[in-house]
């Protein structure tokens, strides 16, 4: 369902009379999607990085290397599907060279 919401902010070629206040802010339209995209990210970033410090808490590690390398290998992997993951959607789902580009620039400035 968010998806489908997303992919109709996208559609430019509506055929609705446009308001004064939409003409100023087409410009945004575009980059929408992907901003919250990165408001996504950054929150589920933060929330898992307090959960994966109480995971490895509760592990049982016999030395702090080994607690230590569990610890990094846990934030990489999230931290590596949580940001490409739209990535991917956007070019198998969507099909979407355009979408791609304007995810891809705005999670790269913003994050």
């Amino acid at each position: 369902m968010l998806l489908q919401y997303l992919n109709l902010l996208y559609d430019t070629e509506s055929s609705e009379v446009e308001s004064e206040d939409s003409e100023t802010l087409k410009w945004l339209k575009p980059y929408i999607p992907s901003l919250i995209n990165v408001l996504l990210i950054t929150i589920f970033g933060q929330v898992y990085h307090r959960l994966t410090y109480l995971l490895v808490a509760h592990e049982n590690h016999r030395f702090e290397e080994g607690a230590e390398d569990s610890l990094i290998n846990k934030i990489y992997i999230f931290q590596f599907f949580n940001t490409y993951f739209s990535n991917f959607v956007y070019i198998f789902y969507n099909q979407s060279f355009y979408k791609l580009q304007m995810n891809l620039i705005t999670v790269m400035v913003f994050k």
